[in-house]
């Protein structure tokens, strides 16, 4: 199995993103922009030279990058009303994760990996807007001055999910997408500028197969769209930092309005279970981490 592999918005103090790379949609829309460009040359230079061909090539060049730079231009905008809802709160959940990350305190590699389902024209703009608010959320806090130094994103990494399975496929159920070696191929790779792993489709299938548990310096583990079905004691024992679920008290309704205040959007749609609450969550949802049994 391959994998997308991507670098985005390392952001220094000043405060600037420089772009240490771009997703996969990003270059292929480089690529077919360019084809085109050189197409539109092609047919003008043989036009010039009094081929017949040369200005149908180029018309026809012309009209495939008009069409590419439309497609680059108005895909997000064909999102729906929902759509942009639940990405309204994905960036509040971004926003308080970083929040969050600042105040557990921070040492060792700044970088963060992220863990994305793989970038699409439709979702490429959203996934790059939560990567941005969750270093904001980190920056702004009070104890994080250096924010902007200690939290950027370095590495973003998919699974190779079929791109027309993408927008249709439950984020809980990607864990059959990748196994826990690559898991800890992805880990691996980044350990020298990834202190920190933020997973948006969950974790892999057989999690106890994961040899990252077994690090003693381990990155901080921020995953989200997790089954935490017998996962607990991987929380209590602090090997997965912390997992963001949608709250068991709250059903997801994306018709009504996002409420303003991030905080209390997140309080709204999420619920944040780390080593600190996890014991009480557990006494008071026990089917969260409830093991679920195969019957023979």
């Amino acid at each position: 199995m391959t994998f997308s592999h991507t670098c985005y918005h390392s952001k220094p103090a000043n405060g600037n993103h420089d772009n240490h790379g771009c997703s996969s949609v990003t270059t292929l829309w480089y690529v077919l922009f360019g084809a085109s460009a050189l197409v539109i040359i092609i047919g003008m230079a043989g036009y010039h030279g009094g081929a017949i061909w040369g200005r149908p090539l180029a018309g026809l060049g012309t009209i495939a990058a008009i069409a590419i730079a439309i497609s680059r231009l108005v895909g997000p905008m064909f999102a729906t009303s929902e759509q942009k809802v639940q990405a309204a709160y994905e960036y509040a959940a971004m926003q308080c994760v970083g929040e969050y990350l600042a105040e557990l305190g921070h040492g060792g590699p700044t970088g963060i990996l992220f863990i994305e389902k793989p970038a699409t024209a439709m979702n490429e703009l959203v996934l790059q807007e939560r990567q941005k608010w969750l270093v904001a959320g980190a920056a702004d806090t009070e104890d994080a001055e250096d924010a902007e130094d200690a939290f950027a994103v370095k590495l973003v990494r998919s699974p190779d999910i079929p791109l027309d399975r993408v927008d249709s496929t439950n984020p809980q159920h990607m864990s059959k997408y990748w196994t826990g070696r690559e898991f800890d191929n992805f880990v691996k790779d980044g350990a020298a500028q990834c202190g920190v792993i933020v997973s948006m489709v969950g974790l892999p299938a057989k999690p106890e197969n994961i040899r990252f548990w077994r690090q003693r310096k381990r990155p901080k583990l921020i995953v989200f769209n997790q089954r935490l079905n017998g996962l607990q004691k991987y929380i209590e024992q602090g090997k997965i930092t912390a997992a963001v679920i949608t709250h068991p008290e709250k059903p997801v309704d994306n018709k009504v309005p996002v409420p303003e205040d991030y905080r209390e959007a997140f309080d709204s749609r999420y619920l944040l279970i780390d080593k600190k609450n996890v014991r009480n969550v557990a006494k008071k949802y026990p089917w969260i981490f409830k093991v679920k049994h195969r019957r023979k």
